[in-house]
Formats: C-alpha cells, structure tokens, sequence
C-alpha cells in the first residue's frame, strides 16, 4: 500500500514525534527523517506551509528507492566513500549520518540516492576492495585494550634452580587489531604500567582512551559511574595525554577485542611453548616478542594484508605523539610527621617543615627523588636515600632555634614538661 507522504509531513510538522508518526502511517523513520529535512530545506515549518504540496511534490523525494536490488543503476549518484571512510576515522561520526548527509545533498541537487543498506553494502565493498579496516564501531586512535592473559607461563629459572611462573600482559587496538604482548615476572602495579609505557613506544603512539578490565592492579574502587583509578596509573595517563575508561562491570563487550586477543596469544604464544624449554626469564621475553611479530606480520584471515598494515594504513596517524621523554613510575604512600620533623620512607628519614607535626601527609616517590605533599599541595622534595636509617634534613625545616636534633628526644622532652605544667596549673586551688 502506497504511503500519503502529504499526510506523514502533516502529522511530522504538528509536533507529533518521528517515531509515533512512524506507527502512525506504518513507513519507516527514515521516511519521517527525509520528509522533514525536506520540509526544512523549504522553509516549511507549521502545517499551515503545506496547502499548496501535492503527493507528487513529496514522491519525487523517494524516486531513488526505485530499481533492482543488486545492480548498478547509473542514473543513481553514487557516494563518495573515500571521503566516507576518512569521516568515519573522526570521533562520534557515524555511518548513518554520512548517509543522511548524502541523502540531503542529493535531494537538493534533484538526484536519485541509495537507500541506507544499499548504502552500506557498498561501504562495505569499498573497505574489502581497498583492503581498508571497516569502522564501523572502532575509531582509528580512539582506544587500546589491555588486560592480563588468566594463563601464567612457567619457565625454569637456572639461576634459582627451580621453576617459576610468569603473567602476559596483552593490548590490543581494536580498529585495525594490532596486538602487544610482553612477559613479567609479577602482575603488580609497576609490571602493568611498564605494559603500557612499552605498549605505547611498540605502538608508536598513545591511543586517546586505555580500556582496561576493572582489576585491582589499575582500579582501586570499581563502581559502574565512577570506578576509583589507581594514583601511579591515573598518573601515567596524564603523562601520555590519554584517558582511562575503565570496562564496566559485567559488561564482557566493552573489552571484547582484547578477550579475542588473548585467545589468540594463548594458541600462538603459550600453545606453542608448550614443549619448549626455557632457561632463563630473558629467553622467555625473547621467544614471546618473535612469537608476538609473527602474529602481528602474518596476513588476516580472508585479506591479502596483515595487523601491522592494517595498522600503518589505516590507524597509526589517528594516535597521539609520544612525549620526548619516558614516563617515570612513581610510589604513593601516606605517612605522619613524627615530632622530630621527619616522615619515614622505605626506613629512611625525610625533613618536613614543624608547621606539619602531627599532620598527615602523602609521599611520591620515584628512584630519584621523594616528594612530599599536604592537600594535594607540594610541600618538599628530597634526593631519594639508599642505605638504611639515613635522615634527609633541611635545616629551615625545624623549630626556631632547634636546630640541632635529629631524633625528637628534644621536641618529646619539652612536649612533656608542657603537659605537666599544664595539669599542676590545673591542680592548684583557685583564690
């Protein structure tokens, strides 16, 4: 049955909403959605614009519906998909928007257009002939993947003389499917932030969001609105320029593309170690990187191209630069000021100004230096010590006129006779 396209743009233009009008006349959203941008380009805006427009003057608006399936009609303009494609590569942009802009620029240069799955399975024809990644619902750039392989790697260690178990720590741009692997002897917060940072240099360049599973390595306090980020990891993000975006919880697809590749390095990687015998953890990191390039080089299933190509083709300019330097990991703790002016790090003493006695305060530190901060505000910095019970003292830093102490016997001693006197104050009779 014939659609009254008059009376569809009549009940569109009352202020009826698409959907409803949809129901309402039985044609789909697409017609709804191209009668109105019609409507607009005409200027109509009430039902009132509508006395003087005849069913023929919307018909011909889907005159580009016409033909048969499967054939190439050249009396149809056909899209641009080299430009198609490039907008795709752009964040929020999406395949049906690209078409309603062809459709409105069709029908304002009086042309017959392909509806949108004809549309579609031209893209698609496009991206395999020109071997080019399908985006559809990856963005070049927009994010990596990462997470640990659940298998561990056991290898024998000839300087312990006993064997010992590793973790994979796995990444995956999931546009053009480039994988990164490397082998740790641990899962601990310094071993997953050195996978990212050497993620990124493999990658020559730093994705705009990092997708990982919500393990407590990187995520302190998992929550679906606001998951807590580790301060050393969150920190390594501000470094790179990158955002991390937690997966939510039981929600298996927002991480898919690194679950498959974990499949994939298990069979290719673990399967295939399986009867070798390692000796060392340095010839385990070797045999998992020439492993991890022979997966990464070997062509796709079904394509004459492989991961690395699909990447330099298609990915690799979307990513952000590298800094100039490398990222370096720090350690968070808390600690008081003892009354001797000094916090303790790792056995160590480190001066802070008297003001802070009592006070708790956070401490970064790196191999190089220890920083410590009140309020979030940076108060101090010392050269990190190595040793055992050293102190670190800034002479600014203590009492007026106690310049001298190290231990606090000083500052207790004195402390002391204060609260004595205070309590004998409090003990004479009043007069």
């Amino acid at each position: 049955m014939s659609s009254n396209y008059v009376e569809v743009l009549r009940t569109a233009l009352s202020g009826v909403s698409g959907r409803q009008t949809s129901k309402q006349h039985r044609v789909s959203r697409d017609t709804v959605s191209i009668l109105l941008r019609y409507a607009r380009n005409q200027g109509w805006k009430d039902v009132k614009d509508l006395e003087h427009v005849t069913e023929d003057d919307l018909r011909v608006l889907f005159s580009g519906s016409s033909g048969k399936q499967g054939r190439r009609d050249s009396s149809y303009t056909f899209p641009d998909y080299e430009y198609v494609h490039q907008e795709l590569g752009k964040a929020h942009v999406t395949l049906t928007m690209l078409w309603e802009e062809y459709v409105e620029t069709c029908i304002l240069e009086n042309k017959r257009y392909y509806r949108e799955t004809q549309f579609r399975r031209y893209y698609h024809q496009f991206a395999k002939s020109k071997k080019c990644t399908i985006r559809l619902e990856h963005k070049p750039g927009l994010a990596v993947q990462v997470d640990w392989a659940g298998t561990r790697i056991c290898y024998y260690d000839e300087e312990i003389g006993e064997f010992q178990e590793s973790s994979l720590f796995v990444a995956v741009l999931p546009c053009s499917n480039l994988i990164y692997a490397e082998v740790f002897r641990d899962e601990k917060l310094s071993s997953w932030i050195s996978g990212h940072v050497n993620c990124f240099r493999y990658f020559g360049g730093v994705p705009k969001t990092v997708v990982p599973d919500n393990l407590k390595t990187g995520v302190t306090k998992a929550n679906f609105y606001e998951p807590t980020i580790q301060q050393s990891y969150q920190e390594m993000a501000d470094f790179y320029g990158t955002v991390i975006l937690p997966a939510h919880i039981r929600k298996p697809k927002d991480k898919g593309a690194v679950e498959n590749s974990v499949k994939i390095v298990s069979q290719k990687i673990l399967g295939k170690l399986r009867n070798y015998q390692i000796h060392n953890f340095f010839e385990l990191q070797e045999t998992v990187a020439d492993a991890l390039e022979l997966i990464n080089s070997t062509p796709l299933t079904g394509k004459n191209m492989s991961r690395w190509d699909a990447f330099l083709q298609e990915e690799k300019d979307y990513l952000l630069m590298l800094p100039a330097e490398t990222f370096e990991l720090s350690e968070w703790k808390q600690a008081k000021v003892q009354p001797n002016c000094h916090v303790v790090y790792q056995g160590h003493f480190y001066s802070v100004s008297f003001e802070h006695i009592g006070e708790t305060v956070d401490i970064r530190a790196t191999h190089r230096t220890v920083e410590i901060f009140y309020h979030h505000q940076r108060i101090t910095s010392h050269k990190i010590l190595w040793g055992k019970d050293q102190y670190s003292t800034v002479e600014e830093h203590m009492p007026p006129g106690k310049l001298f102490f190290l231990t606090g016997i000083v500052i207790t001693l004195f402390v002391g006779q204060v609260r004595l006197a205070q309590r004998a104050r409090k003990s004479l009779p009043v007069s």
